[in-house]
């Protein structure tokens, strides 16, 4: 969507900033898991070998 907007003549800097905010909450999202999926695959590595 980013991408779509920035390749118009005039661009809607509003939208492109809300995609840029949802953006960001979505990889808060990512970083809080990554530490505790990370463990568990570890755990269930160590069990499967």
């Amino acid at each position: 969507m980013i991408e779509t907007e920035l390749k118009k003549p005039q661009p809607d800097k509003g939208l492109i900033d809300e995609a840029v905010e949802a953006l960001k909450k979505g990889l808060e999202g990512v970083e809080t898991l990554a530490e505790p999926v990370m463990k568990v695959a570890a755990i269930l590595a160590g069990v499967w070998i």
